[in-house]
């Protein structure tokens, strides 16, 4: 039963989807070179670490938020950060697909209802708890309890079934078999006793929580920055951490983000400004500084919304739609140099893949097929109500040139993020989406991908596909653990996807990194690179 284990893969609801929206849309990204993972743009450094008696400190520049240390909180959380307070359940490797784990000595199916997670004897919290299995338990069914927004990872968990069978075994229940899995990239280990001693609302969530990683925080200061020490009492002595202290700083700006870099005041910087990203890509060199680039393995897909407008369940109406706009336009509108061509609805790398192929870009046949189906120009209108945010104005204003082009009108309204939440929960308002998952895909598993697309397990009424066999297709190959059924399914709903028009892949788009060359070697960002928002700053920590 453990080849099941290594493919289970984290889930994601819907917050994590506009957390990544909004990291994936804002300004604050850049672009990139057209082919995943093609490293940085001058020789790899050899930086190395320092000698051992050297006081190392690093810096991050952030734009966006500097966030909370509580997983799936009130406020974003600083997943970055959480990466060095927290040991974690299990991580995915972004590269590799792999599954590991710091603090688990082993994990499997014993039967399709039921998972097994052995902790480590030995393994301590920040304030001297020694860590058991009812930790475990708890940091594995947190998120249901406390109503998260990020509950629906687990799937079809029974909490109250889950128990632990002695002091280092935790046993998690299901309902029913649950084919994705319940790891989660990012999944922090909490001391169950201190977290029901403060409760969620504590400050010391955001100013220093406890936790079993090697890292505490030792300053915090509003909107500015984050410093983390190394703890002398951190647990795992097999692990030489050779940093010292971590700060991450808050830019509002990305642009001065990108010059603080280049003035070599920060070390590495998460998310760029278009034009600092062809900067650096074209001068980076002979600045000190590397670019490394890879797929965010995600692919955004353009969204029919039947629920909310009828128009769609004729497929000459889609298949106008799919044929009439060059959305290789679109992407590289949205992304730039990110923008990479899909191979279909879900990222190359994912071990799920199907290569269906895209919709080739042909206008006369468009209007031909909405004219042998009896519309006219004009006949057709779409409502696209959407945020407010620059990427996605791009997106939509592009869509909306093409459409117009072949006699199909497209309403347009931008709304801020509250409003246009609202209104995408709301049936009726949105008749064209764009769906993608950033923050959620590490493992290239197609329920994160295409969650929002189900009637199961969708949020957003603009996403649902109201087509009877994708969904039965979609809830067999999520409700099951055996994985060769899995693989089977997936190729087979990924056909039926592109055969009937249900979804438009747009782009497999892709993440960047900028970071000091005498200080960080393009292998050390490689590792550490997990997406567009995220560095496993843990793994650039040790020797």
């Amino acid at each position: 039963m453990k080849v099941i284990v290594k493919r289970a893969v984290l889930l994601v609801m819907c917050a994590v989807l506009l957390t990544g929206m909004l990291s994936a849309c804002g300004g604050n990204s850049g672009g990139g070179v057209a082919s995943p993972g093609t490293g940085s743009v001058a020789p790899p450094s050899d930086s190395g670490a320092p000698p051992a008696d050297e006081w190392v400190s690093r810096t991050v520049g952030i734009t966006g938020s500097l966030g909370s240390l509580l997983q799936a909180g009130t406020v974003r959380e600083n997943e970055q950060l959480l990466t060095l307070i927290y040991d974690n359940l299990w991580m995915v490797d972004p590269i590799t697909k792999e599954i590991h784990s710091d603090i688990l000595e082993d994990w499997y199916y014993e039967d399709d209802l039921t998972f097994v997670a052995k902790l480590k004897d030995g393994v301590y919290f920040s304030n001297g708890v020694k860590a058991t299995a009812e930790d475990v338990v708890f940091s594995g069914s947190n998120l249901i309890l406390r109503g998260s927004n990020k509950a629906n990872q687990f799937g079809p968990m029974d909490v109250e079934a889950s128990h632990t069978r002695d002091e280092f075994t935790a046993v998690f229940k299901f309902t029913k078999p649950w084919g994705p899995g319940i790891m989660v990239y990012n999944t922090p280990f909490m001391c169950k006793s201190w977290c029901e001693e403060v409760g969620w609302d504590a400050q010391e969530w955001i100013t220093g929580p406890v936790g079993s990683g090697p890292y505490k925080v030792v300053d915090y200061v509003a909107d500015s920055h984050y410093t983390l020490q190394l703890r002398d009492d951190y647990w795992d002595k097999s692990k030489d951490f050779f940093v010292d202290e971590w700060t991450m700083r808050f830019f509002p700006d990305a642009s001065t983000m990108a010059m603080e870099l280049e003035q070599g005041n920060i070390d590495v910087i998460a998310g760029m400004l278009p034009t600092d990203y062809e900067r650096f890509l074209a001068e980076g060199a002979s600045m000190g500084i590397g670019v490394r680039t890879q797929s965010m393995n995600d692919v955004y897909l353009m969204t029919f919304g039947f629920v909310n407008n009828p128009i769609f369940f004729d497929i000459n109406v889609r298949k106008a739609i799919a044929h009439g706009v060059d959305w290789n336009v679109v992407g590289e509108t949205g992304y730039g140099r990110l923008h990479s061509e899909p191979g279909g609805t879900l990222p190359k790398i994912s071990p799920f893949y199907l290569n269906t192929g895209t919709y080739a870009f042909d206008p006369d046949l468009s209007k031909q097929l909405l004219a042998d189906a009896g519309y006219s120009p004009g006949d057709i209108v779409i409502r696209c109500v959407q945020m407010d945010i620059a990427r996605t104005k791009r997106m939509s204003e592009s869509l909306q040139y093409y459409l117009d082009k072949i006699g199909i009108v497209v309403e347009l309204e931008f709304n801020d993020i509250p409003s246009t939440l609202r209104l995408w929960t709301t049936p009726g308002n949105n008749d064209i989406g764009w769906q993608n998952n950033p923050s959620g895909t590490v493992a290239g598993e197609p329920f994160q991908s295409w969650f929002q697309l189900a009637r199961s397990t969708g949020i957003f009424f603009h996403g649902f596909i109201e087509d009877d066999y994708f969904n039965e297709l979609f809830d067999k190959a999520t409700y099951t653990t055996d994985n060769a059924l899995r693989k089977q399914t997936y190729h087979e709903v990924q056909q039926h996807m592109f055969d009937n028009y249900l979804v438009i892949p747009v782009s497999e788009y892709q993440t960047a990194r900028a970071y000091r060359l005498d200080v960080f070697s393009d292998k050390d960002i490689e590792k550490a690179m997990c997406d567009e928002a995220v560095l496993y700053l843990n793994k650039l920590s040790v020797r």
